[in-house]
């Protein structure tokens, strides 16, 4: 995880120390693999009820620690159905599967917010967006649509981009 850019730290999470020492607030997400099911459960749970954690994603092969993980609201991996998935496309797409993952290694998703009063009301086919990245997602309060060229952006609009750092700087810079 720390080789893709991802904050990691090893430590107990059933402990208020460690929350304190990292400052970390409700709106952080917080990715919970222990290696156990049970401790997975105990940690999400400690970080729901005791720190009122909003984000948290964790996993399970256990059918009844998934349940318990859904209703404290926790993102669950599905481990079973991503190798499934992984064994499937590497079995019937081998060459596709492996050009998507090399490929995509550079290329990462961000949300931002739309905050650039001045592109209110403009037709995305209307802004010059970078090469390597597009939006592939716009949330508009509760609504989320797939975008298209004749979609245009609001402020308060929550962007999901796809692409190179220097594309999703370049993207930012347009919305923020």
């Amino acid at each position: 995880m720390s080789s893709k850019g991802l904050n990691t730290i090893i430590g107990d999470g059933t402990k208020v120390e460690l929350y304190e020492k990292l400052k970390l607030t409700p709106n952080n997400y917080v990715v919970v693999l222990t290696g156990d099911d049970s401790w997975n459960l105990k940690v999400c749970k400690t970080l729901r009820e005791e720190h009122g954690h909003e984000k948290i994603i964790s996993k399970a092969s256990d059918p009844r620690i998934i349940l318990a993980l859904k209703s404290l609201e926790v993102e669950t991996l599905d481990t079973i159905r991503i190798m499934a998935t992984t064994i499937e496309s590497l079995i019937l797409r081998p060459t596709t599967y492996h050009a998507l993952v090399e490929t995509f290694e550079c290329y990462s998703v961000e949300e931002i917010v739309v905050t650039n009063k001045n592109i209110t009301g403009v037709l995305i086919k209307e802004i010059p967006l970078h090469k390597d990245g597009f939006i592939i997602l716009i949330k508009r309060g509760t609504e989320m649509f797939i975008p298209h060229g004749d979609s245009y952006f609001r402020t308060g609009d929550v962007v999901n981009i796809f692409g190179t750092d220097s594309a999703l700087e370049d993207i930012k810079s347009r919305l923020v």
